[in-house]
């Protein structure tokens, strides 16, 4: 039931009935060892707090929310040992066991309600009705269907016209656009969300996806296998997965104009847009000049490394312009670079996440009357097997506390140096947080609505991550890698110009 076997059958969220045909059980059998799970789940102090915990988060996100927007709060909140896949999955499992212990008292605070291919919760209070807010989370999902199944794809701005015409019910404050869309998604069989809010079909052909993300996949050079692959993902995470090569190749090749091409002098080889029959190969398809053609004519149009930059500069201002969460990767030899530039061209206010926790931890003390030599940095010094370790650590984190609050009072914001929250354990739960708070659950009280976070790695293609500790990120719209050629400002040079 809780999915934390090897192999889970029946999705996310499976139904009992799911679970007895897997076990072959009959359905009083099966009655009878969920009754006797809730009834141990119900007096399993542990998650008595996480009980009490969900209807919290139910109160304050207007008394609605999709499993997973529950399980990604709950993981924010608790932090959690596990990452990607695997810690949606255990959040899955804690809430699952927490809601049905909640079926087992006499009086409940919220319930579930199955929609589509997962659950919403809804709790009761006095001005809203748990059952309102499920049917409204039901209404919502026929025109989910019906938007997706739109050829072409209905706009974002159409999508929430039409969600919104569905009149809310006594007590639901007004939900944001992205978790509207969500919710809508989360009540329907078959529709999904896109990076950009628009309904899709679950499953919808690789060609279809390839097709309406081509513009993700021209205009930024070579591409590997792997990078056409997570670009189409992030913009439909749940279409059919892509074709492995070579049968990639066709599609690629018909409905976006990318061929596959190798380089054996270089060691390259990847997706581009090919060059004129009298183009020289190696200039055009892998850089050399500043200037390369486009399929098709005798125009000069910018090369690789500008493209790929105007990509990047293009993102980061839809970010800012958006609003929401990004975490930014670079080579450590760049990093001041980076941060220089970002500055220079974004209206961001940099933020020093050290600084602000030393000058914190400078504070507590003071307050407690600690030594800051003798007690505060020998404590660091002397690492997590240091007697006083876990004193240090109560002192990080009502400063990581402090620190966040902070970063809650600004606007834009570029997070620079987070590598001492790292060393204290306390960056993930914090960076949780403040995703949520600028993705899912957007308080209109809190002056934050953009959340950038800087961080240098040895291989920025690699999943974000500082001295060890992942970054935690829900998916790949979350995260770019700075290409040296943004760095470099090539967007800024004239075609033909060097």
């Amino acid at each position: 039931m809780l999915g934390l076997d090897d192999e889970p059958s029946g999705g996310a969220w499976p139904t009992l009935v799911a679970i007895a045909s897997r076990f072959g059980l009959d359905r009083a059998d099966a009655d009878e060892l969920l009754d006797r799970a809730r009834k141990r789940w119900l007096r399993h102090q542990a998650l008595t707090s996480v009980r009490d915990d969900i209807a919290a988060l139910l109160d304050t996100n207007g008394g609605i929310a999709t499993g997973d927007e529950v399980a990604l709060l709950l993981l924010a909140q608790r932090g959690s040992s596990k990452t990607g896949d695997e810690r949606l999955h255990r959040g899955r499992a804690v809430v699952r066991a927490a809601i049905e212990a909640e079926q087992g008292r006499t009086t409940t605070r919220f319930t579930y309600r199955r929609l589509g291919t997962t659950i919403v919760l809804a709790s009761h209070s006095g001005m809203r009705d748990a059952q309102e807010l499920t049917d409204y989370a039901s209404s919502l999902g026929p025109i989910a269907d019906d938007l997706a199944a739109a050829d072409p794809l209905a706009a974002p701005n159409v999508v929430i016209e039409r969600l919104r015409a569905v009149e809310p019910p006594f007590g639901l404050e007004p939900l944001s656009d992205t978790r509207l869309v969500r919710l809508a998604a989360a009540s329907s069989p078959r529709a999904a969300v896109s990076s950009r809010l628009e309904l899709y079909p679950r499953g919808m052909p690789a060609d279809r996806a390839l097709t309406l993300a081509r513009a993700a996949l021209l205009g930024v050079g070579t591409l590997s296998e792997e990078q056409v692959r997570d670009r189409v993902r992030a913009r439909f995470p749940e279409a059919a997965p892509l074709p492995p090569r070579p049968e990639l190749d066709a599609p690629l090749k018909n409905l976006v104009g990318l061929e596959w091409f190798t380089d054996p002098v270089r060691a390259q080889a990847g997706f581009r847009v090919p060059p004129p029959p009298n183009a020289s190969p190696t200039s055009s398809m892998f850089g050399g000049h500043n200037t390369r053609y486009r399929t098709g004519t005798s125009t000069l149009v910018p090369s690789d490394e500008v493209r790929t930059a105007l990509d990047a500069e293009d993102r980061l201002q839809r970010s800012l312009a958006g609003g929401g969460f990004l975490v930014l990767t670079v080579s450590k030899d760049r990093l001041l670079l980076a941060e220089r530039v970002l500055r220079e061209q974004f209206v961001v206010e940099p933020f020093d996440a050290e600084a602000s926790v030393i000058d914190e931890m400078r504070r507590i003390a003071i307050e407690k009357r600690a030594k800051w030599d003798t007690g505060i940095i020998a404590a660091d010094a002397g690492g997590e097997s240091g007697q006083h370790w876990d004193r240090l650590r109560q002192i990080a984190r009502s400063a990581a506390d402090a620190t966040e609050a902070a970063l809650l009072s600004h606007r834009d914001v570029l997070v620079t140096r987070t590598g001492l929250l790292a060393r204290y354990g306390l960056l993930t739960p914090m960076l949780d947080r403040l995703r949520n708070r600028t993705t899912v659950t957007v308080d209109r009280s809190q002056t934050l609505r953009t959340l950038w976070v800087l961080v240098a790695a040895d291989d920025p293609s690699a999943r974000p991550s500082v001295d060890g500790t992942i970054i935690p990120i829900v998916n790949g719209s979350e995260w770019m890698v700075l290409p040296e050629a943004w760095l470099k400002n090539a967007h800024k040079i004239e075609p033909g110009a060097a």
